[in-house]
This record gives structure tokens, C-alpha cells and sequence, in this order.
């Protein structure tokens, strides 16, 4: 890396919120990584992070540092990725780096990756990183650059965040097709309101309030669903494709819209540029069901996003 060990420490410490594992991530020890942001501190003549007993905080200057160091990243990868990569006199064409993307289960594996299918194959030199959190999780994520670009069922509300919207997720309620199911819901856990807000939404006396199981992510509801631990509220783009499970008839969805969030300054990199323009692009193709036609969602409402 041409990027300097003390700002390559600074990112992996401000990214992972600790020093021990930033210290793994660089193969080199804790005290190693400790005197790195020592010296960065020192050149820069400001405190960078704020010590607490289990984890560090950045700074306000730490914080700005973030948005141009992660810049630097990005436009160093590329820049190599250019000069090494395409056998043309240090002219490749291609794209190259890291495409660092963060996004809730249900759109994870069924839309970010398909939509970047093809894109990953034009461009061998981009490498994908995906990560799979809960929605409240991913503001955190965009916020120290552990990704660059963000699906979110909100316009994320941090300064200099552009959003725009790819489409609409359609929950609805699933159940096997066998008819053995025991009287229950399935969410990820304590805090998962999903269930509870599709209720919400049907008419008094529609659907009994069940107890509840917690079975951690997407895929643990449907494989749930299926072996008849319970009904769940899935989004119809899933539930197209899981021939054991079917709709339950009659009731209103639950429409969750899906945004595609990143920082706009500084300027974002060609790489990042071009990510986004290919989510934009394709993702809706992924998010559409063939029963989400206007005639079927014509009576749904739109409730605030839930916690997914």
C-alpha cells in the first residue's frame, strides 16, 4: 500500500472501534497499532480518538480525517488496479479496488448480489465486500466508512448522504403450503417489528396476536416457515422462489421502501461511482414480484420502516 501505516492503522482502528482488532486486520500487535495513531496524532497536533474501557469513539477531527483518508483509499486502489492491471501500458479500462456495500438480510443476497453479477464479471479487478446487518446497524457503517455504500429502508439522515430510492419491498404474510403450522410468528428477534407492524395494518380481527419465535436473520424466518414453526412476514420477492411456502390470501402488505445511501463529499471514486449506477439501474428487477402488479397493492398503506 502506498497509503502510510500510521493512516492505514487509523482506518482499520476508526472502521473496527478497537485497537486489538485493527491490530489483527494489520498482522502486527496492539502496541504497534497504538503508537501508529500515536504518531498520526502527533504529526497532526490533534486528538483523533476517544479511549473508552471497550471501545474507541472518533473525534470531530477524527472524523473528517475518516471522510479523506477512506477517499484516499479508494483512488489508491484504483489508481494501482490502472497501472498493474491492464497490460496496456498502464492504461486498463477496467475498474479495480474494493466495493464495500452494506445492506439488511432481505435484500443482501436476493438483490445486491444479482444486480452486481454482471458487473463483477466485466470488471475481475473489483473486489466485492457485502456486509449483512440489521437496519438500525448500517448508519453505523456508512458513518466510519466500514462500507461506501449503503441499501437502507431510509433515506439516511447524516450529513453530505445522498439517497435515492430503488424500489419497494412487499411484505406479506407466508405460510408452508402443506397446512401444518403451529399458531406462531416469526421475526429475528425481541426487537424485530416487522410482524408487529404488518398487524397493524389488517383489519380489527383479520389475524390473532400469536406468540413469537426468533430465529436470528431472513433466512432463519423462512426455513422456519417451512418446517412450520410458525406464519412470517416475508417480502413477496423472496417468497416467489421458495416453492414449499405460499401467500396468505386477502391481507394488506407491508411496503418497506429501499434506498440506496452514500456519501457525496468528498467526491466519490470511479469505482464507488459505478456501483452505485449499476444498483440504481438493476436492483429494482430484484425487489419486483409478478403479483406486484397495481391491482394488487392498491389498498396498501405505507407504514414507517421497521427495524429489519
Amino acid at each position: 500500500m502506498i497509503l502510510s501505516h500510521d493512516l492505514k492503522a487509523f482506518l482499520e482502528v476508526a472502521r473496527r472501534g478497537s485497537f486489538a482488532e485493527a491490530a489483527r486486520a494489520l498482522h502486527i500487535t496492539q502496541p504497534a497499532a497504538s503508537q501508529r495513531i500515536s504518531n498520526l496524532e502527533q504529526r497532526l497536533e490533534t486528538q483523533l480518538f476517544l479511549r473508552g474501557h471497550r471501545a474507541v469513539e472518533l473525534t470531530v477531527a477524527g472524523k473528517n480525517l475518516l471522510r479523506y483518508a477512506a477517499t484516499v483509499e479508494s483512488i489508491e486502489q484504483e489508481a494501482l488496479g490502472q497501472l498493474t492491471g491492464g497490460g496496456n501500458q498502464g492504461r486498463s479500462t477496467s475498474l479495480h479496488g474494493v466495493l464495500r456495500v452494506g445492506a439488511f438480510s432481505s435484500v443482501s443476497r436476493s438483490v445486491v448480489i444479482p444486480a452486481l453479477a454482471d458487473f463483477l464479471a466485466t470488471n475481475p479487478g473489483v473486489q466485492l465486500d457485502l456486509r449483512t446487518r440489521e437496519v438500525w446497524e448500517l448508519e453505523r457503517l456508512l458513518t466510519t466508512r466500514e462500507v461506501d455504500i449503503v441499501l437502507a429502508s431510509r433515506a439516511l439522515g447524516q450529513k453530505a448522504v445522498r439517497a435515492t430510492r430503488l424500489g419497494t419491498e412487499r411484505n406479506v404474510l407466508a405460510e408452508p403450503r402443506s397446512g401444518k403450522v403451529a399458531q406462531a410468528y416469526l421475526d429475528h428477534d425481541e426487537f424485530d417489528d416487522t410482524t408487529e407492524t404488518f398487524l397493524r395494518l389488517q383489519r380489527p380481527g383479520a389475524l390473532p396476536s400469536l406468540r413469537r419465535h426468533f430465529v436470528d436473520d431472513i433466512e432463519g424466518v423462512i426455513k422456519a416457515t417451512a418446517a412450520g414453526l410458525g406464519r412470517s412476514v416475508v417480502p413477496r420477492h423472496l417468497l416467489a422462489a421458495i416453492p414449499e411456502l405460499h401467500e396468505v390470501p386477502g391481507l394488506v402488505p407491508h411496503e418497506v421502501p429501499v434506498y440506496v445511501c452514500w456519501h457525496e463529499e468528498p467526491e466519490p471514486s470511479r469505482l464507488m461511482r459505478a456501483g452505485i449506477d449499476v444498483l440504481t439501474a438493476k436492483a429494482k428487477d430484484f425487489l419486483a414480484s409478478r403479483d406486484d402488479s397495481p391491482s394488487a397493492v392498491s389498498g396498501a398503506r405505507r407504514p414507517a420502516p421497521t427495524k429489519r
